[in-house]
């Protein structure tokens, strides 16, 4: 796909001079030069239990509240408890990656809900109608490579909460803040995203907009001349300092594969 030209490089700072877009629909407005990037699930080497790798009878649901939220913080600020009892009396099959820990807090499930230690996102979402997850960046990103509306109910780690309104305002989920959840809210919430085609149609969009840009390996040319645009300049023994401005960054073409 084709880029615009590239503005003016900006002056040198410690947040960069230029982004990586995953999506660019969904990013935070910046005044540096924006290169899409695909974003490539991966969850590494892992076999998927019997019964997930295929369509279901029923919409089927994923709830998660991710493995690294669960190995690095160690809690979980949603209350699990309200998530099975959200999702009971609905006619969904819901996959709910709980490790023993959070299953020891719970009474029995209800008979809709099936409980995996770990199962891998990307094979696991192929056949879901949408997510309920924590807002973590691979679980969010994953959910858009599959066009899977989300219901986002936001960690305490400081990104999740802006990811979260991004993806609200694009029309691809609904949120709400962990402190203000309930069983009724939560199943409102998933009720709508499953019965309000709008959710589907962006998440669609969304997707489609991710498989127009190019894979990690295609922007390497473009990274290796942004790079060089900005390498800092040595004449008479002198640098480029803060404040002064760099050559006009090169016009690029990427071709998606």
């Amino acid at each position: 796909m084709a880029e615009q030209d590239w503005p003016a490089p900006v002056p040198w700072s410690p947040v960069g001079q230029w982004t990586l877009d995953v999506p660019t629909s969904l990013a935070l407005p910046v005044s540096v030069p924006r290169v899409p990037v695909r974003h490539v699930p991966y969850n590494g080497p892992a076999r998927v239990p019997g019964g997930l790798d295929g369509p279901t009878g029923r919409l089927r649901i994923c709830l998660t509240l991710g493995v690294s939220f669960r190995e690095v913080v160690g809690e979980d600020q949603a209350s699990v408890g309200e998530l099975p009892e959200a999702v009971a009396d609905l006619d969904v099959e819901v996959v709910a990656t709980l490790n023993a820990e959070q299953l020891d807090a719970l009474g029995p499930l209800p008979p809709n809900v099936r409980a995996v230690d770990f199962v891998p996102l990307s094979e696991l979402l192929q056949s879901c109608a949408a997510i309920i997850h924590h807002g973590g960046a691979g679980t969010f990103l994953t959910a858009l490579a599959h066009g899977v509306p989300q219901v986002v109910v936001p960690s305490r780690m400081w990104c999740n909460t802006p990811r979260a309104e991004r993806a609200r305002a694009a029309g691809v989920a609904l949120t709400c803040p962990p402190e203000r959840l309930t069983a009724g809210r939560l199943r409102a919430m998933v009720t709508r995203v499953l019965e309000d085609p709008s959710f589907a149609h962006a998440a669609a969009r969304v997707r489609t907009e991710m498989l127009g840009t190019p894979m990690p390996a295609g922007i390497l040319p473009v990274l290796e001349r942004l790079v060089d645009a900005h390498r800092p300049l040595r004449r008479s023994g002198t640098r480029h300092t803060v404040g002064t401005r760099r050559p006009q960054a090169p016009t690029v073409e990427v071709t998606s594969p």
